[in-house]
């Protein structure tokens, strides 16, 4: 069942807007995606939006450095994306 409980007392899902889909948030510096812009995060941290978390072009290209850095030192070939 798809109903939640307050103190106060009881709402559906639908109302708290947890059957839309989820926001993509980057899981490094915690920017949002909206439509093709990351920017920072304005719900407050209590709020009730779902995420779907993923890396920001920026943190990607940051963290497939540091994976192309560790297969350095392992002498691993790591594969750039494109």
């Amino acid at each position: 069942m798809d109903i939640f409980a307050d103190r106060r007392g009881m709402r559906t899902a639908k109302s708290l807007n947890m059957l839309e889909s989820p926001t993509a948030k980057c899981c490094h510096c915690g920017q949002i995606r909206s439509g093709s812009v990351w920017q920072p995060e304005q719900n407050p941290p209590n709020s009730l939006v779902r995420y779907s978390h993923t890396y920001c072009p920026v943190c990607l290209q940051k963290v497939l450095m540091e994976l192309d850095s560790l297969g350095d030192d392992f002498g691993l070939e790591i594969r750039k994306a494109s």
